[in-house]
């Protein structure tokens, strides 16, 4: 009968002195820190991030808000607020973006030398430019509320709900845009 070829249980080496698979080993100490561009590239990117949301929530909240069929003096009230905040967003979204292509990781030139950033910025200042009839009159309905308690007509506010809904629909565009930029198209 021809000898059976040894297993691996039946080799004299023992087991301790194998190797460990990797899965059973410690796990390597962790590094002490990021390097700093790329903490402050992480940082910059969730701030940016937040501040979209931030506008994508308040847009979204004045546009259901902005209706004939409930609108009082206390939602005026809170429309102006949530427009406001809203405001606020827009240029957190901005200034968080420059501050991107300044300190992040890609530097300056890549980031103004592809036409779709180009395209994304003037995109938000569309955005922006259509804001300012909206936020402008609710400001009017607001004065006017508080000196003679007057709301405005449905009408108006139905013309006003839509320059909103104009600007929340144009959010998402930008969005687009930025993905397919972030992936390096047109560059």
């Amino acid at each position: 009968m021809p000898p059976v070829a040894a297993g691996p249980r039946d080799n004299a080496v023992s087991l301790a002195s194998r190797p460990c698979p990797a899965w059973t080993r410690p796990a390597p100490p962790p590094d002490d820190s990021l390097p700093p561009t790329m903490t402050l590239e992480t940082l910059l990117a969730a701030l940016h991030i937040t501040a979209i949301l931030t506008l994508v929530v308040f847009v979204s909240s004045a546009a259901a808000l902005c209706r004939p069929e409930w609108f009082n003096g206390p939602l005026l009230e809170r429309l102006a607020r949530v427009d406001m905040i809203y405001g606020i967003s827009a240029v957190a979204v901005l200034a968080t973006g420059l501050a991107r292509t300044v300190w992040g990781m890609k530097g300056m030139g890549w980031y103004w030398g592809g036409p779709l950033l180009h395209l994304k910025l003037t995109l938000f200042i569309v955005l922006a430019l259509v804001s300012i009839k909206p936020t402008l009159t609710i400001l009017s309905w607001r004065r006017s509320y508080r000196a003679t308690g007057a709301l405005p007509p449905a009408d108006a506010i139905l013309r006003t709900r839509k320059l909103i809904m104009m600007q929340a629909h144009a959010i998402p565009v930008i969005a687009i845009v930025a993905v397919f930029y972030a992936r390096g198209w047109w560059h």
